[in-house]
Order: structure tokens, then sequence, then C-alpha cells
């Protein structure tokens, strides 16, 4: 029973983490982006 629930934080913390990057890397820009395209867009902006 503790292992769904300790899977489901961590789960929020990632999309907790993944939300906060697309607003500071995109400002907004499309609110419906998906998860590896955020990621992408980190990568890209980390190698500028």
């Amino acid at each position: 029973m503790l292992k769904p629930l300790v899977e489901k934080r961590r789960r929020d913390r990632i999309n907790r983490s993944l939300e906060e990057l697309r607003l500071l890397l995109l400002n907004l820009r499309n609110p419906k982006l998906e998860k590896a395209e955020i990621l992408e867009f980190a990568v890209g902006y980390l190698r500028e």
C-alpha cells in the first residue's frame, strides 16, 4: 500500500518540476506541450 503512494508523490514532483520548467523556458507560450518537448527545450537552452 505504501509503494503506490510513494510513486504518486514521485510523479507529482516530476510534473510540478516540468511545469516550472515550461513556465521558465517558454513563458506560457504553449501550455499544451508534452513533457518530452519541455525537456528538449530545457536541454537546448542549457546547451546554448
